[in-house]
C-alpha cells in the first residue's frame, strides 16, 4: 500500500492528521498525536506507518517532522483509561487539541486512523490504514510512537521487575509470565487484565 495524494485535494485552511499508540497496552499510556499537514511532507523520504519502520528510522523522522510544522502529542493516563475508557480519551485529547491551537474548527478538515473516535467536527474523514496511506497520519503515528517509546523505556527506572523496555506495555508473553507472578503497578490498566 502507498500514500496517496490526499492532503493537495483539500480545502480547508488546516489539514491535522491524527493517530494514536498504545490502545491495546496492558502498561502505560495510550497517545494520541495530531500533525498539521504542510506540502513539505511528500518529500520526507521514508515516512510511513509507524510499525512498519525501525526504531532508527522512526527517530530520524522524528527529528525532522518536528522541524516541519506543528504537533501536539496527548498522553491518556491508565487510570484514565480504565475510570472513562479509550473513547473518552479520544475526546480527552480533542479537548487538548483545542485549547492548545485555539483554531476555527471550520477551518479543520481532520484525517483519522480508522476506529479513532471524535467529537462532533465539521470536516472529518476516517481511513483503514491511514497511517500507511496519509501523510499527516503517518507523521503523528511515527511521533506518538517514538515519544511513547521512550517513555516506556524510562519507567524501567521505576519498574525494573516489568522490564517495560522490552515490550513497551504491550500484552506479550513475557510481560504476562510477569504478571502471572507479581502484582500490576499503578500504570498497569486493570480493565484489561481484568477482561
Amino acid at each position: 500500500m502507498s500514500f496517496i495524494d490526499l492532503e493537495s485535494k483539500i480545502q480547508q485552511k488546516y489539514i491535522i492528521g491524527v493517530d494514536e499508540v498504545g490502545r491495546g497496552c496492558f502498561m502505560g499510556p495510550m497517545v494520541v498525536g495530531f500533525y498539521l499537514y504542510n506540502n513539505q511532507l511528500p518529500n520526507l523520504s521514508g515516512l510511513n506507518d509507524s510499525k512498519k519502520l525501525t526504531a532508527k528510522k522512526r527517530e530520524s523522522l522524528c527529528g525532522d517532522l518536528k522541524h516541519i510544522s506543528n504537533f501536539l502529542l496527548v498522553p491518556i493516563a491508565s487510570s484514565f483509561i480504565d475510570l472513562y475508557g479509550l473513547n473518552m480519551g479520544y475526546l480527552y485529547a480533542f479537548k487538548r487539541f483545542c485549547a492548545y491551537f485555539n483554531f476555527d474548527l471550520d477551518e479543520c478538515m481532520f484525517l483519522l486512523d480508522y476506529g479513532i473516535k471524535t467529537p462532533k467536527l465539521k470536516y472529518s474523514q476516517h481511513f483503514k490504514k491511514g497511517d500507511s496511506t496519509c501523510y499527516s497520519i503517518a507523521a503523528a503515528s511515527v511521533l506518538a510512537k517514538v515519544y511513547r517509546d521512550n517513555m516506556m523505556c524510562n519507567l524501567e527506572n521505576l519498574y525494573p521487575e516489568f522490564v517495560p523496555s522490552t515490550h513497551k506495555g504491550y500484552g506479550t508473553k513475557k510481560h504476562r509470565d510477569i504478571l502471572s507472578q507479581i502484582p500490576p503497578s499503578i500504570l498497569h490498566r486493570l480493565s484489561f487484565l481484568n477482561d
